[in-house]
């Protein structure tokens, strides 16, 4: 489970979205659907185990997140959405935070959350990373997730901010 210790730089809205990602990273967290793709991956870049992963992602993650806009030479030429500072700190792009839909939201965040947790990769194309691996996976599930044509009322809050 993920819970934020402080959440610093965001507007309002911006909070509003953040939270529902967040919800919706916690109810991916303990789906069956995510629990299965995770124990079946093969993970790169790491000697833990699917199990281990899986036990090390159950745990309960207090991260700081905050949100700044980057300098105006890196907005154009980086693809980063997010990163994880020295500190344990997870900080957001605000132009790319802006586009994104919250499964992506979600995405960044648990992808984040495995750097400060210890994960790394290689590179942006080292999919089988845990970090990357993950962030899709809980995409692809959150995705899932809001489109069944039955959705849990948990989630109703989050399909309206779907955009």
């Amino acid at each position: 489970m993920i819970n934020f210790r402080k959440v610093s730089g965001f507007s309002s809205e911006e909070v509003s979205r953040l939270i529902s990602a967040r919800i919706l990273v916690n109810i991916v967290l303990v789906s069956d659907d995510f629990k299965k793709k995770v124990l079946g991956f093969k993970f790169a870049t790491t000697n833990d185990s699917p199990e281990e992963v899986m036990g090390r992602i159950s745990q309960p993650w207090l991260i700081n997140i905050s949100i700044v806009t980057p300098p105006f030479w890196k907005r154009w030429i980086s693809q980063e959405t997010g990163h994880e500072c020295a500190d344990g700190c997870v900080v957001l792009d605000r132009d790319k935070y802006a586009c994104q839909s919250i499964p992506e939201i979600a995405d960044t965040i648990i992808h984040e959350a495995c750097h400060v947790a210890g994960y790394r990769h290689i590179s942006e194309q080292d999919v089988t990373s845990v970090p990357y691996a993950l962030g899709t996976l809980t995409k692809e599930v959150s995705q899932e997730l809001l489109t069944e044509n039955n959705v849990p009322d948990h989630l109703a809050a989050i399909t309206s901010t779907n955009s």
